[in-house]
């Protein structure tokens, strides 16, 4: 609630009194864009999901560059076994409703809507993204939420709505979230989906990337390159 907090005075006071219109919170998302965006979701967790099989795992001994990407990635599995005695509600509020607005809102709203203005879209989604991934902290995490980011900016420059990326980033979480706790009715088809991608994270990685990539193709058109004019 704070992130939304501080997100919103930002953008009131830096953006404008039509910051809403201006960073797409008024923009609506048609239904084909709807439906993309909900399958762009597992798109994302596979590739994601990839990027951390891929990491050095804890009991290897990888070269000293290798080390911090070693870290998180047992970071992050301590994280999913804490989330394993939350009630799967408090989890998706605080890992996934949480993020998916304070997040959106300050990183492709106020942060990419300023960058974007400033320095043009390949740079200013560039840059965005490159923040949001640091924002993370955690090596292996910060790594791939900074390519996410990539794919989120598309989706809020495509659909020219804010609703979009708060839906995907929301769905990516949320999927986390629920293959973790173990309350959740999903959450041994999810533990399986994982435990194919640690099998297969190269094959994994490709067909994320490749659901990405084809949502992106389909919301974007000829948009992505030239930008919203709400961003200008």
């Amino acid at each position: 609630m704070l992130a939304v907090i501080y997100a919103w005075i930002l953008l009131r006071n830096l953006v404008g009194k039509n910051w809403r219109e201006r960073i797409g919170l008024e923009g609506r998302v048609r239904p084909g864009h709807l439906i993309a965006t909900l399958l762009l979701v597992p798109g994302m967790v596979l590739a994601a999901n990839a990027l951390v099989a891929l990491a050095p795992k804890p009991e290897m001994d990888p070269a000293p560059a290798m080390a911090g990407l070693q870290v998180g990635r047992q970071v992050l599995e301590d994280f999913s076994k804490l989330l394993a005695s939350w009630p799967s509600w408090a989890a998706l509020l605080v890992v996934a409703v949480g993020p998916a607005l304070a997040e959106e809102l300050f990183c492709r709203g106020f942060l990419g809507h300023g960058l974007v203005g400033r320095h043009g879209v390949a740079k200013g989604v560039l840059w965005t993204s490159i923040l949001f991934g640091v924002m993370h902290l955690v090596p292996v995490q910060a790594v791939y939420a900074a390519m996410l980011g990539l794919v989120l900016h598309g989706l809020r420059l495509g659909t020219r709505s804010l609703w979009a990326p708060m839906l995907a980033h929301f769905g990516n979480n949320a999927l986390s979230v629920l293959g973790a706790c173990d309350d959740s009715p999903i959450k041994q088809p999810l533990m399986d989906v994982d435990q194919w991608v640690q099998g297969n994270p190269l094959m994994a990685l490709a067909l994320g990337g490749g659901i990405c990539l084809a949502v992106l193709g389909y919301v974007g058109g000829g948009r992505l390159q030239g930008g919203s004019p709400e961003l200008r």
